[in-house]
């Protein structure tokens, strides 16, 4: 019995914890920094906060114990496109509707999920299992613009000024 109320107040202390809004970033260029440095993909979503759509603009609030263990293997980034800096983020992104979601490998190097729109529950806990250890393998993309490979867009090089 005692056990049974140490889990889950352990439980109830730990979904407040993912919940916070300081475990979701709000300054991509510095999250995807953390990212290639601690080794973690990122999970990006970019979002109107004043839109309501019960499973994907409030995809940031856990709701289950599988969400939340799964939430452990990313960092967080939200990004309100209401604002002068997140509409410049979307347009990296080229996000045109909201809510769009966008999970970029530990390297930071490679879009691994993307989707708009809203994901229903079991889209979301699939789209975190599938890429939580989200891996890339090296490739160089040639482009006319530049003699060197590279593997970023222009989301890959946008930081806050």
């Amino acid at each position: 019995m005692v056990t049974t109320v140490a889990l889950i107040l352990a439980h109830v202390q730990f979904a407040a914890l993912v919940n916070d809004n300081n475990m979701w970033m709000d300054d991509y260029g510095a999250a995807l920094r953390q990212t290639s440095a601690e080794g973690m993909p990122l999970l990006v979503i970019l979002e109107r906060p004043s839109d309501v759509l019960p499973t994907a603009a409030n995809q940031h609030r856990a709701r289950g114990p599988m969400e939340l263990e799964l939430l452990q293997h990313y960092k967080l980034c939200r990004i309100d496109v209401r604002t002068k800096y997140g509409q410049a983020v979307a347009d990296a992104f080229g996000a045109k509707q909201f809510p769009h979601t966008v999970i970029i490998d530990k390297t930071a190097r490679k879009q691994v999920f993307v989707r708009t729109g809203e994901l229903s529950e079991k889209q979301w806990i699939a789209a975190l299992a599938s890429h939580k250890n989200a891996e890339y393998v090296e490739q160089k993309i040639y482009n006319s613009s530049s003699s060197n490979g590279t593997s970023r867009g222009r989301w890959g090089a946008l930081c806050r000024t």
